[in-house]
């Protein structure tokens, strides 16, 4: 016996690698990628967001958070990670996002897109 590391098998570093993918994954279900939200002066990306969800699908989220992503860029909108505490609310949220383009409001009709958090290629 040698008092180094214990050498892992290539079963064990393949079992690590689809244990990340899994978790990756499941961490992913539960956000949702917003893009077309205009960038308010106040930074408060959650009340627009929550007034969004309000007022197109008539759901009321009740822990919701959500970051921006990218650099600050005047020429060009940077969408926003939504997170809910579910993957079941994200997909539900999702499978309402076709009518934001019945939307009453132009912008988002015409602007504001859900879609999946996928991973880069």
């Amino acid at each position: 016996m040698n008092g180094g590391p214990p050498q892992l098998t290539i079963t064990d570093l393949i079992l690590n690698a689809v244990r990340a993918d899994n978790s990756d994954r499941e961490r992913r279900l539960k956000n949702i990628i917003v893009s077309g939200m205009k960038e308010s002066s106040d930074d408060n990306d959650v009340a627009d967001i929550v007034s969004l969800l309000q007022t197109e699908f008539r759901y009321d989220p009740a822990n919701v958070s959500c970051q921006r992503l990218g650099r600050v860029n005047t020429n060009k909108l940077r969408p926003i990670k939504l997170h809910f505490p579910t993957a079941d609310e994200a997909g539900w949220v999702l499978s309402k996002a076709k009518l934001l383009r019945n939307s009453k409001n132009p912008w988002v009709r015409n602007n504001v897109f859900f879609n999946r958090d996928l991973p880069l290629a």
